[in-house]
């Protein structure tokens, strides 16, 4: 295998740089392609879009220590202590204009 130290979008989607075992890292979902997704056909501009809560759920295999937001970017900290690759969902909650919307975004992690 050749570990690919890069965020990559794959036929099973989208791929936060590998990790070896052992490794705790950091990894992040920039949400603002999200938010603007989100709201192509709302008529209220992309700041009146607010980020009121995070997610994340993650499989076994993986451990995480820490999260947090940091502007529009999702940080959580990923210990891997097995081989494999594993989907980390994080459910992004959001408000505009009193109307809550949920985006469900899916990474991906292999690790070595």
């Amino acid at each position: 295998m050749n570990p690919k130290k890069y965020i990559r979008e794959e036929p099973d989607g989208i791929h936060w740089p590998d990790a070896d075992v052992g490794d705790d890292l950091y990894y992040g979902v920039n949400f603002q392609t999200y938010l603007s997704d989100a709201i192509l056909n709302v008529v209220h501009a992309l700041q009146n879009e607010i980020i009121v809560n995070v997610t994340w759920t993650i499989p076994n295999g993986l451990i995480s220590s820490d999260e947090f937001i940091e502007e529009d970017v999702g940080i959580i900290k990923l210990a891997s202590n097995s081989i494999g690759t594993f989907k980390v969902i994080c459910d992004l909650e959001t408000v505009s204009s009193a109307k809550t919307q949920n985006q469900i975004i899916v990474m991906v992690l292999t690790v070595y």
